[in-house]
């Protein structure tokens, strides 16, 4: 025999409430989900020594920001602190597969190369332990790659030869110097002015990569190079 059970309209009303406590809450908890941001950090050989201790303060800072450790792939031509491997082709291959295998939109993405390119003045390649990488290999993985945000941040001589291929709507670029500049050592260091209050420029308590861009270029207004920005 099937039983009726009658629930008072009071209780009845006071079920419907919880029950939708409960759709909110979830909806909040979905909606609250963290960015699972990820980064690659390469520094070539041919860079200068001083070009290392900028990038290990680089991938310092993206950890004190909340990246995860396991998701910054850190590749340098020596041993330096937080570094993973060697920067060889092999190994940023497989680093910026990684990106493209990871399908989840819902990221922001950081790519740091630090590359002295003074002999490329035919077109944008890297070099990269005795090995060449072009600009537009990357710019290919890049296009497979799903992301919300993608910061890319270049330096070395003539590193603003690298923008104008790297360029699309949904990327913000920036270089140290021009396409035409050299300079040593390189006196940009995006970290310095990341790290700085003063350049938080709409005062939200954070400083986001453009500012950051644009308070390091005033910065650098008497030296010899011009940093360039594309976004």
């Amino acid at each position: 025999m099937t039983r009726k059970i009658t629930i008072p309209a009071g209780s009845a009303l006071m079920f419907l409430c919880l029950a939708l406590v409960i759709v909110f809450n979830s909806s909040d908890v979905q909606a609250a989900k963290p960015v699972d941001n990820m980064a690659i950090i390469i520094v070539s050989e041919n860079a200068e020594a001083s070009e290392l201790g900028k990038a290990v303060s680089f991938h310092d800072h993206l950890i004190d920001k909340g990246y995860d450790s396991d998701n910054v792939l850190f590749l340098t031509p020596s041993s330096v602190p937080g570094s993973d491997e060697i920067s060889n082709l092999t190994n940023i291959e497989e680093g910026f597969d990684s990106l493209i295998e990871d399908k989840e939109k819902d990221k922001d993405v950081v790519i740091y190369i630090s590359d002295h390119c003074g002999g490329c003045i035919n077109g944008a390649i890297f070099e990269f332990s005795n090995e060449t990488l072009e600009v537009s290999t990357i710019d290919g993985w890049i296009d497979d790659m799903k992301f919300d945000d993608l910061t890319i941040i270049i330096g070395g001589d003539r590193s603003g030869l690298a923008g104008p291929e790297l360029e699309d709507d949904d990327r913000v670029i920036m270089s140290s110097m021009g396409s035409d500049e050299m300079s040593t050592p390189d006196q940009f260091n995006i970290t310095r002015s990341l790290e700085d209050e003063d350049a938080d420029l709409n005062n939200n308590g954070e400083v986001s990569f453009i500012e950051a861009f644009y308070y390091e270029k005033n910065l650098l207004v008497s030296e010899d190079q011009t940093p360039q920005l594309w976004a």
